[in-house]
This record gives C-alpha cells, sequence and structure tokens, in this order.
C-alpha cells in the first residue's frame, strides 16, 4: 500500500514539474492569423517567427519566464525583452506565482529571432545601433 501511495505521489509531482506554457505567434491583434507552431517557454533555443508580431500563450507554468528580442537571425545579443504574460512596454507580476494565460493576445513588435529565458528579463546588451552595423528593424 505505501509503494502505490509513493508511486502516485510521484506521479502527480511529476505532472506537476512537467506543466509548461506556450507560445504561438500570429500576424494580427486578434491571434487568429498566420499561426506559427508552439514553442515552449521552457527551450531557451533561438527561433524566428517571420513576421509575426503577436503572440497568444497556453498552458500553464511554475517558473518565470521572459521573451528576448534580437535584431539578427542567431539571437547575438538583446535589444527588448518582455516578461512573462505581457505585450511591449507592459510589466508582469515580478514572476511570483504560477502564471496561467488570460487568452490575451499580446503585441510584441519586429525581431529577427527570438528566445524564452528563465527569470527576469536582464539589461539589453546589443551594440549600439547608431554605430554599429547592426541592422534597423522597421517601426510600424
Amino acid at each position: 500500500m505505501f509503494n502505490k501511495i509513493l508511486l502516485l505521489s510521484a506521479a502527480l509531482t511529476g505532472a506537476v514539474v512537467n506543466a509548461t506554457t506556450y507560445a504561438t505567434f500570429y500576424s494580427d491583434p486578434s491571434c487568429q492569423n498566420d499561426a506559427s507552431v508552439d514553442f515552449s517557454v521552457n527551450n531557451p533555443g533561438c527561433f524566428s517567427v517571420g513576421g509575426n508580431e503577436y503572440v497568444k500563450y497556453h498552458g500553464s507554468n511554475i517558473q518565470c519566464f521572459s521573451l528576448v528580442k534580437s535584431p539578427d537571425a542567431s539571437c547575438p545579443c538583446q535589444f527588448d525583452c518582455i516578461e512573462g504574460l505581457n505585450a511591449v512596454g507592459g510589466k508582469g507580476s515580478d514572476c511570483y506565482g504560477i502564471m496561467i494565460p488570460d487568452d490575451g493576445c499580446y503585441y510584441i513588435g519586429q525581431s529577427e529571432s527570438l528566445r524564452f529565458i528563465g527569470g527576469m528579463c536582464p539589461g539589453n546588451d546589443c551594440p549600439d545601433r547608431s554605430s554599429r552595423s547592426i541592422p534597423t528593424l522597421e517601426d510600424n
């Protein structure tokens, strides 16, 4: 009996630990058109979503995450960062508690590449675009 309870406890704990939030990127402010594949916010890999400038999250997450934006396809640096379930310029809940998406569609703006990191946003570290050859992204 004790072994069955222990196995059940381990299974339930594993289910909570593996919970994640997924991000789907869209081209329109209602998050209906040109959906990307789902990206796990727990995967730190570099990716591109083309011209899609909006994101919708689903699932739940037990850790804080941030979306790092880069001006180059290989994620060499950070020119902007969005914490948690927010749009550009939004401020999160300082990463406390479980993040449960609210079915919102968030504007993230343009970037050549994106990546998720655990925790809050660090400082931007891209070289000054006015004096370097880093391309400037168009503002809409």
